[in-house]
């Protein structure tokens, strides 16, 4: 009987656990994403900057990727499934370097994330 007790109070406090880390993980979301989304930015950010591209595109990407960190500070955010979809994308234009067609592509999937978000904050 002790045992029986003993093993529901197990999984009671199992099940506490797990509803505590799903209501911080759920509070901490927001946060957790825009890090995460100015940490993929700060890189690309670092890409442009070292890449033998000339200065007028470079300022160009570097202004836009500014923006975009702008607005992650103000607390604007493209859905997750979008940002994702975007750094996939640009994670492979990258992975060569960067030359004049990956630059204008990287620009054009950064400029999809930030009408997206400018429409999600009207």
């Amino acid at each position: 009987m002790r045992l029986r007790v003993a093993i529901i109070a197990c999984w009671q406090a199992t099940l506490g656990v797990i509803a505590l880390l799903l209501v911080a993980t759920a509070a901490f979301w927001p946060t957790v994403t825009r890090g995460w989304m100015m940490l993929d930015l700060h890189r690309y950010a670092k890409v442009v900057r070292n890449s033998e591209r000339p200065l007028h595109e470079k300022e160009r990407l570097l202004d836009l990727i500014e923006n975009l960190q702008d607005q992650l500070r103000q607390g604007t955010r493209p859905k997750v499934v979008r940002w994702v979809e975007c750094d996939d994308a640009i994670e492979g234009l990258l992975r060569d370097g960067l030359d004049a067609d990956e630059a204008r592509l990287i620009e054009r999937e950064l400029q999809r994330v930030v009408r997206e978000m400018t429409d999600a904050s009207n």
